[in-house]
């Protein structure tokens, strides 16, 4: 917070003295030097018990000056201020001077450098679009919020500190100590409101106070991870056909499993739970190299999309997934792909061989893979 400047206490001047006012701390007086002369310092008479104050003098031209002693203050954290048309990052800057550590996903490193890759926290879009990652900022346990509870707050609170001096600059911290208690005192008066687009005020407090996406550890994440053996097929994690009857998602429903795959090629595929396990689950957040839906019956791929909404994979990473499925051995023949995003319904698909053997330019569209059972 930057201190408020006060006007200085009136002084009454007498010859080259200050005669400060009783009560009130005086104030050096610059005295007009003879022509010439180079400038004296005026001392002020401290008042009992005070500290005298230093006044400094101005050098002569071609002097160098004196250098003021003083303890400098720590700088103040403050949230990242978007730039035009991207999501601002709602995490203090902490000072530093040691160098930034390159980021390190759960691959390796070099994720920096991973030109295939998306994600989640880019920041893309506007605050009304691409707002998925706000989960990305953990609460103080470590856990994350679902994006979706976060948006309603998040505005308010981008907006505030943009016009508010005195905003706190740590928006979990206001999200819990001012922002939740206000919104359950509103919630006792109109629990069924909305909020955001289908949610009421008691869902998103349910969804900030109780609800965490689950991030894999490495032990978890292994039981996700999806192989190709030599004959094509999909393989889980106990070494048996993959299979997607009992899997579900959002989007597609029953008999379809979200996957990601990562800059290594390795596939992990699951049940999507929303506000609990996302896209996002699989690889802490971290880029991926693809990410959609799946659905498979007995280890055979029976189709594709390219719904993620916290990825937003594009038609160059559906592309690179179908190259790396075709150096398995996997078929891809008459197999339906969604290549690009659309709410249009019914979504479209396409030959997923024919997509690989054209970069995206196929024509031939196909209907909607069969439900797996």
């Amino acid at each position: 917070m930057i201190p408020l400047i006060k006007q200085h206490p009136k002084t009454i001047v007498t010859g080259q003295t200050v005669k400060p006012v009783v009560g009130k701390v005086p104030i050096a007086a610059q005295v007009k030097p003879v022509v010439g002369k180079a400038p004296i310092a005026v001392p002020v008479k401290p008042l009992a018990g005070k500290a005298p104050i230093a006044v400094p003098v101005k050098p002569l031209a071609g002097k160098a000056p004196i250098a003021a002693q003083f303890k400098p203050k720590a700088p103040i954290a403050v949230p990242v201020k978007p730039l035009a048309g991207k999501a601002p990052i709602a995490v203090p800057v902490k000072p530093t001077t040691a160098k930034l550590s390159l980021l390190k996903g759960i691959a390796g490193e070099g994720f920096h450098d991973f030109k295939n890759g998306i994600m989640i926290n880019d920041g893309k879009g506007n605050l009304d679009d691409r707002n998925d990652w706000l989960e990305s900022i953990s609460v103080k346990s470590g856990h994350h919020i679902a994006a979706c509870y976060l948006i309603t707050p998040y505005k308010e609170w981008i907006y505030n500190f943009q016009h508010d001096c005195t905003m706190n600059p740590d928006f979990m911290s206001w999200l819990f100590d001012e922002f939740v208690p206000r919104e359950e005192a509103r919630e006792r008066l109109y629990p069924f409101e909305l909020v955001e687009s289908g949610f009421t005020r008691r869902q998103m407090l349910d969804g900030i106070k109780n609800k965490r996406v689950k991030y894999l550890n490495k032990d978890q994440r292994e039981q996700k991870k999806i192989t190709v053996n030599n004959k094509g097929l999909l393989i889980d994690y106990r070494n048996q056909v993959y299979h997607t009857g009992t899997e579900v998602t959002l989007n597609s429903g029953p008999g379809w499993a979200i996957f990601v795959m990562d800059k290594n090629n390795t596939i992990y595929a699951g049940s999507h739970i929303p506000g609990e396990y996302h896209h996002s689950s699989f690889l802490g957040g971290n880029y991926v190299s693809s990410a959609g839906e799946i659905a498979v019956c007995n280890g055979r791929l029976v189709g594709i999309t390219c719904k993620s909404g916290h990825y937003r994979p594009s038609l160059k990473n559906m592309i690179y997934f179908l190259n790396s499925l075709n150096d398995r051995h996997v078929n891809l023949k008459n197999i339906p792909i969604q290549l690009e995003w659309s709410n249009q319904s019914p979504p479209k698909f396409y030959d997923a061989h024919e997509a690989l053997k054209t970069n995206g330019r196929c024509v031939k569209q196909l209907p909607a893979p069969a439900r797996v059972f």
